[in-house]
């Protein structure tokens, strides 16, 4: 029985040295295992702060896109009062154009119509020389 107790044991330690070297190996990979988690949780913390800043990115996109949406609107706004402004400038301009037409003619009448009693003036000047003559040579 001492070698049938021997060999038992010697299977024994054979055992509890394959479940030491189990168990070493299990260690290992809890210890891999820790630091795999540890990567992974650094991995997704790093993931989520990417989330964040993209949320924080699309936020101010978002709000640049409203911008310029309203300064498109203005921008519209303010094309379309211009456009209408020019077209009373136009208008203004126009009747300003007829106006000094209708003042260029009215000088023009007035140079003539100058003209007209200056030779009136003149043919009536005439008419008193000759007024004046003919009372001379018929009263003398």
């Amino acid at each position: 029985m001492d070698t049938k107790s021997d060999e038992i044991v010697v299977e024994l330690r054979k055992a509890v040295s394959i479940k030491k070297s189990e168990l070493a190996h299990l260690k290992e990979e809890f210890s891999n295992s820790k630091k795999h988690l540890a990567l992974l949780t650094s991995e997704i913390a790093e993931g989520r702060a990417k989330i964040a800043a993209n949320r924080i990115k699309i936020a101010t996109l978002d709000t640049d896109r409203f911008s310029c949406i309203q300064i498109e609107k203005l921008n519209a706004e303010l094309i379309d009062k211009f456009d209408v402004m020019c077209k009373e400038l136009c208008s203004i301009n126009e009747e300003t154009e007829k106006q000094v037409i209708e003042l260029q003619l009215e000088i023009e009448t007035t140079k003539d119509i100058k003209n007209v009693i200056s030779a009136y003036e003149e043919t009536l000047g005439m008419l008193r020389i000759m007024v004046g003559l003919f009372f001379a040579v018929f009263v003398c």
